[in-house]
């Protein structure tokens, strides 16, 4: 079961801050380091005085312990939708959210706006952030497998590489049983085949993550991701693939 600490600590990594910046004004940073690994408990007045002090909302700090649906995957639906439809406002919307803390996910939401804006100067500051989450993560789940897929096209291809190959790594030889974390999977895979292709002597890469997504359980969800890979081992068959999805209506979401 998830402890205190291990949810301070998520929380001030979507939020992309430093201990210091999280515990100051609240407690001493050495003793939040120390709840945070769990070595320390807090007395609930600390508590609540940290999360008010970062904007984070006290039910949704608790809800996390139980089973209630995390309100991430509620944003993180109205982000993929508002992408879609190329819909700046509504992202814009999202941004201005005051009761949705998580400013992880709210970068995500600002880096698609400056792409859909092609204001592609603004892409390394945006890069910055999330080179600073993703290096601190304990581990991949749901909420970062979600957050890579979005934002693999800002990476330097050496650094994505390495990001990569630590989810491949991870995941090859589990049995997953999540179908969101399978078509997460299989929709890093697939955006990373696109982003190997402009690269020259990526082959063994491209290669590596063919295996990958042929290897993950055959669930409807991913069937199109699936075709993508096979159709990328050929020219024809990729060019028979796009007519497919063109007269399918799923064009627009492989572009």
């Amino acid at each position: 079961m998830m402890e205190i600490g291990d949810r301070l600590k998520q929380l001030r990594l979507l939020q992309g801050k430093t201990q210091k910046e999280m515990s100051d004004g609240c407690l001493d940073r050495s003793f939040y380091s120390r709840v945070e690994n769990n070595k320390n408990s807090i007395v609930v007045e600390d508590l609540i005085s940290i999360l008010r002090s970062n904007n984070i909302s006290i039910v949704d700090f608790f809800n996390s312990f139980g089973e209630t649906q995390p309100k991430n995957h509620i944003y993180q639906e109205m982000i993929e939708t508002a992408f879609v439809e190329k819909n700046i406002n509504k992202l814009q919307a999202i941004q201005r959210d005051a009761t949705f803390t998580n400013q992880i996910i709210k970068y995500v939401a600002e880096l698609l706006i400056v792409k859909l804006e092609n204001r592609t100067n603004e892409y390394k500051k945006l890069r910055e952030k999330f080179k600073k989450y993703i290096y601190h993560l304990d581990k991949w789940d749901e909420d970062s497998l979600w957050i890579l897929a979005y934002i693999m096209f800002v990476y330097d291809f050496g650094d994505l590489e390495w990001v990569v190959d630590s989810i491949f790594n991870k995941f090859q030889h589990d049995r997953i049983n999540d179908s969101k974390i399978v078509y997460l999977l299989a929709q890093i895979s697939v955006n990373y085949l696109k982003i190997c292709s402009k690269q020259d002597k990526a082959k063994a890469q491209v290669q590596k993550t063919l295996d990958f997504l042929d290897d993950l359980p055959n669930i409807s969800e991913i069937a199109l991701y699936k075709m993508y890979g096979i159709c990328c081992q050929s020219t024809n068959h990729k060019k028979d693939y796009e007519i497919i999805l063109k007269e399918s209506g799923y064009e627009r979401y492989f572009k």
